[in-house]
């Protein structure tokens, strides 16, 4: 009961967390997503990759991209392996402002966490996996169930 106490309050930390950086960027919460799907991994993303990750549709996913490049958050490129398809990046203009509002909480963390040992760490790592991985299903469940229950009330 407790530790399920904990994931909502953390939860609800999160998006005030989420908010308040979004309004630091001077972005919408939907904007700050898709740019901060393009600030993960090590490499550019594609608008598919980001509507996929995001559920927006394509339509949707384009015009924040588009909004994100005027504001200068992102450009795109095209993927030197296929013409075709075009990549999106974060500009260096991205990555100060989230060096800015990441950098020292990342730095406190790494000196709260100092005290655990490697295998606390994967453990901790490992029940957050998993934890991630039972809310997406069961958010998948939700879904399903509401798209039914509109099927219904539409009959």
């Amino acid at each position: 009961m407790e530790l399920g106490n904990e994931f909502r309050y953390l939860q609800t930390d999160f998006e005030d967390m989420d908010t308040a950086v979004a309004d630091y960027f001077g972005l919408n919460k939907t904007d700050m997503r898709v740019l901060d799907f393009a600030t993960r991994g090590d490499k550019p993303i594609t608008a598919g990759e980001i509507a996929a990750q995001s559920r927006l549709s394509t339509g949707a996913v384009t015009a924040v991209i588009d909004r994100l490049e005027k504001a200068g958050w992102v450009r795109r490129r095209h993927d030197p392996d296929d013409r075709r398809r075009v990549l999106v990046e974060i500009t260096e203009k991205a990555q100060a402002r989230g060096e800015e509002v990441w950098g020292p909480m990342i730095e406190r963390g790494r000196r709260r966490h100092r005290g655990y040992t490697v295998e606390q760490l994967e453990f901790l790592r490992d029940f957050m996996r998993t934890a991630r991985a039972e809310t997406n299903e069961h958010a998948e469940q939700i879904r399903q169930m509401t798209a039914k229950r509109k099927g219904e009330a539409a009959a």
